[in-house]
Formats: structure tokens, C-alpha cells, sequence
């Protein structure tokens, strides 16, 4: 089977965005549920309409913060990676730095 080359900081950006997008989508949709008014399409689209202005930007923001801290701790502590086993040690990641 063939890996995907997909850059660490990239799908390190990509997991903390699409959380925190599917955080406030479910956030939505449990809110629409509890309040349908007048209709639960209406409410979902009012509260995912109210949630796009502030939780995109939020979204990008903690995906760039999720990559600075990443690669901090792979520049400052990577013994810690290696031993709490978080990536593999063989990973050409912590030995080229991609």
C-alpha cells in the first residue's frame, strides 16, 4: 500500500482546522435541534450563518498555532516525541525536519 506524501505541518494545520470547524458544526446543529424556530433548517441556518464569522478566522488561527507549537516541540523536544512514542522514531519527520 502507498502512503500519501503529505507534509507534517500541513496535516498538522489541516487536523486542528477541520476539528475545530466540526466542533462548532456540531455546536450548531445541537442548538438548532433544542431550538427550531420556526424550522429546524432555519435555525441551522441562522446559527451556522452567525458561526462562520467568527469560527472560520478562529479555525485558521488555531491551525497556525497548532503548527508553531508542533514544530517547537519537534525542534526543542523531540527525545519527548520519540520516547512518549507520539510519532513513529523511524520517521524520516524527525531526522529532516519535513
Amino acid at each position: 500500500m502507498h502512503k500519501p506524501k503529505i507534509k507534517f505541518p500541513n496535516s498538522y494545520f489541516f487536523a486542528a482546522f477541520f476539528g475545530d470547524l466540526l466542533t462548532y458544526l456540531t455546536t450548531a446543529v445541537q442548538l438548532s435541534l433544542a431550538f427550531p424556530q420556526p424550522t429546524f433548517t432555519a435555525a441551522l441556518t441562522l446559527f451556522l450563518s452567525i458561526f462562520a464569522v467568527t469560527q472560520i478566522p478562529l479555525a485558521i488561527a488555531e491551525g497556525l498555532i497548532t503548527v508553531v507549537i508542533w514544530n517547537g516541540l519537534r525542534s526543542l523536544k523531540s527525545h519527548l516525541i520519540k520516547k512518549l512514542k507520539i510519532i513513529d522514531p523511524k520517521s524520516e519527520v524527525l531526522k529532516d525536519g519535513n
